[in-house]
């Protein structure tokens, strides 16, 4: 039994931890909107979000910025600050079928598509005898 009870409790505590690690947090408050914080540092945009009273989210160091949640209040206060940018969070869809190659990359294919489909219409017409 007891081995059970362990195993029971160790896999509940994993669950919490990566539920919670997976989850994605909520805004601070009803009034709140998610935001970038971008400033010369991730450093440097964490205080620049602690110093209005908001709580960093997640810290996006490879683009020297943060994610919060920030009252209307907040964003008015930080758009006032030398060197910090906001950019409201949203989620983004690609228009194109085209991929990493946009509308260049669907041309090529379809040229050589069209290319394919005149050698298959040569060799048919006996082009080769």
């Amino acid at each position: 039994m007891s081995i059970r009870r362990s195993i029971w409790s160790l896999s509940l505590a994993l669950c919490a931890t990566f539920g919670t690690l997976a989850a994605p947090a909520a805004p601070a408050s009803a009034g709140a909107s998610l935001y970038i914080v971008q400033a010369v540092s991730a450093a440097a945009a964490r205080r620049s979000v602690q110093r209005v009273g908001a709580h960093v989210q997640r810290e996006l160091g490879i683009i020297h910025a943060v994610s919060a949640p920030l009252s209307e209040a907040q964003v008015v206060r930080l758009t006032a600050v030398r060197g910090v940018r906001l950019y409201r969070d949203r989620t983004l869809s690609m228009r194109s079928s085209g991929g990493l190659l946009g509308a260049a990359g669907v041309e090529r294919q379809q040229r050589r598509q069209r290319g394919e489909r005149r050698g298959r219409e040569l060799r048919g017409r006996g082009a080769h005898r």
